[in-house]
């Protein structure tokens, strides 16, 4: 595996790799063998970036309401 000095990126490529497996296992394939167009790619590119704005807004959301409550 690949190694780098500075611990949250270690720590993102070591997610990255578990998470690669576990696709591999559920999917049976991988990326680059997974039949999927562009179009496919890209439609499935948008629905994890909208997956990305709720989780984000609902963070910020919660860390307004402390931020509110200790102020």
């Amino acid at each position: 595996m690949m190694k780098t000095r500075d611990p949250l990126v270690q720590a993102l490529i070591e997610r990255m790799a578990i998470r690669s497996e576990a696709g591999i296992i559920k999917y049976k394939n991988t990326m680059v063998s997974t039949p999927m167009n562009i179009i496919q790619a890209l439609d499935n590119a948008i629905e994890e970036a909208l997956d990305l704005a709720v989780y984000l807004e609902k963070a910020k959301k919660e860390l307004k309401e402390k931020w509110t409550l200790k102020h």
